[in-house]
């Protein structure tokens, strides 16, 4: 990194009082931290914007309480790193704007700090740098990705959120871009020409264990990952779990149609296609914790009170997903 470029000095703005910019500020900090910041609802610590349903989705908690050491990351201008009293995703798209006027990415950006925070994991000395896992869900899905594939380090991966084609949702969605920033932050130019971000990099991952933790869409993207593992006579290491919606394969009514041969689909139409329960999207402990201890320690999990503390925890899901954002966030501004 050139500090000359990420120096305070070149985030200074033109208030006479010598103030910061909101965004500028935010965005050197992170420069700066590099290591990126720990959720506190992550690691199960109050959140200074609480939210009423939090415990599906704390990863690094659950981990933990499964007895595995867990270090949680949060993206750049999301969650805690975010800015209150402003709208949703409005920091996230200004942070990427800022990124592109730098000549770099979102992705690029957290990727480059997973690969530190593995380098700092590999040395720590209560961690096996040979059972070193990589855990995502929804937009942290992508730096984990491209973690996994440029660092042979990560030794398996945890993929929570649905397969499809990046290029297709961004093409045939008139709204997608304009309304979802964790789309716009997924964004790199000219990438679509070289690779699909999803079912390429999943590909490349093989022969490493992979969990797809909600399935997706399957003509030329969960297809295609499971001919890499095929072809590599590993197809053991993949598995590929889907909402239970549609876990029954006579529901996936969609199996042989590529997305990206259709047109005008809504944000809805496109997830329908695609297999997608969005009432279930969230971290997968139930799914993610048993798989994790075959792997690494060869038994089969059996911790009978935690997996009924996941299981009441799946039921808080569905309470948040049908609920108001009153409800959610009290006390937040709309």
């Amino acid at each position: 990194m050139k500090k000359k470029v990420y120096s305070k000095e070149n985030f200074h703005t033109t208030h006479s009082d010598g103030r910061y910019d909101r965004t500028l500020g935010f965005l050197y900090e992170q420069f700066r931290r590099m290591s990126g910041a720990r959720l506190p609802s992550l690691a199960g610590k109050p959140d200074c914007d609480p939210n009423s349903y939090p415990l599906r989705n704390r990863q690094a908690w659950w981990y933990v309480k499964a007895g595995m050491i867990a270090l949680a990351v949060e993206n750049p201008a999301t969650g805690i790193n975010s800015e209150p009293d402003i709208a949703y995703g409005e920091v996230q798209l200004r942070c990427l704007s800022l990124l592109l006027q730098l000549g770099r990415t979102y992705h690029g950006f957290i990727t480059e700090q997973r690969l530190m925070l593995l380098d700092f994991l590999k040395q720590y000395p209560l961690v096996d740098p040979e059972r070193l896992a990589c855990s995502g869900l929804s937009l942290g899905c992508g730096g984990t990705l491209y973690t996994a594939v440029l660092s042979d380090d990560v030794k398996a991966v945890v993929y929570n959120d649905f397969v499809c084609r990046n290029v297709a949702r961004l093409l045939l969605s008139t709204t997608e871009i304009s309304t979802n920033p964790v789309m716009a932050c997924s964004f790199i130019p000219g990438a679509n020409e070289w690779f699909d971000i999803q079912p390429d990099l999943m590909a490349a991952l093989a022969p490493r264990p992979l969990l797809l933790a909600e399935g997706g869409s399957w003509k030329n993207c969960i297809e295609k990952v499971v001919h890499a593992y095929r072809m590599l006579g590993k197809k053991n290491n993949l598995s590929v779990k889907y909402y239970p919606k549609f876990s029954d394969p006579a529901s996936r009514k969609f199996e042989d149609i590529d997305l990206l041969t259709c047109e005008g689909l809504t944000p809805q139409e496109f997830l329908e296609r695609s297999n997608v329960d969005a009432s279930q999207h969230s971290f997968h402990p139930e799914l993610a914790i048993p798989w994790l201890t075959r792997l690494f320690l060869g038994t089969e999990y059996n911790d009978s009170p935690l997996l009924a503390e996941i299981r009441r925890a799946k039921e808080e899901k569905e309470r948040f997903f049908n609920a108001d954002d009153e409800e959610i966030f009290p006390g937040r501004k709309s």
